[in-house]
């Protein structure tokens, strides 16, 4: 199994949603910070609903603007680093915008994958995706699974 490809540029995810015309492209956002139970939940049902999934990382700074100065506890290096190894990610990219809207119409995905919590926060995500025709699939929360819970449990702060 290939590891997935980092992109780098814009251009390169052009070529890459050309190359991958006649595939489903599915495409998600996300922190991925302390990746957990939760978030390969979420990439393995992103991934089963089309052939190629496209992951946008937030950026170290687009996640202390949403989430404050004590996070992120891994660096955008080491989540792509881990993201890039998962067999269900085919492409990763960072992103330093607060939202992904910016990235629909090059990716122009079949799919766009969104966390039930994150769609109320993110709608214009939402919005964005069905104007350039992909079909949005809310996927559930795990209960208590997220890097915030589990930073409290290594705290000794129980939710």
């Amino acid at each position: 199994m290939e590891i997935a490809r980092i992109v780098n540029e814009l251009s390169e995810l052009q070529e890459m949603r050309k190359n991958n015309e006649e595939k489903k492209i599915v495409f998600t956002s996300g922190c991925f910070d302390l990746l957990h139970y939760g978030h390969m939940c979420h990439l393995k049902e992103s991934r089963e609903l089309g052939d190629f999934l496209i992951v946008a990382v937030n950026s170290d700074a687009s996640i202390k603007r949403l989430k404050g100065n004590s996070k992120p506890i891994l660096s955008e290096k080491e989540r792509i680093s881990i993201l890039q190894t998962l067999r269900y990610v085919d492409a990763v990219f960072l992103f330093d915008e607060d939202d992904v809207c910016n990235y629909f119409d090059i990716i122009k995905p079949d799919f766009f994958t969104i966390g039930a919590e994150s769609a109320i926060i993110f709608s214009r995500e939402i919005d964005v995706a069905k104007m350039v025709g992909s079909k949005v699939h809310i996927i559930k929360r795990i209960d208590n699974v997220s890097s915030t819970n589990i930073i409290e449990k290594i705290r000794g702060n129980q939710l």
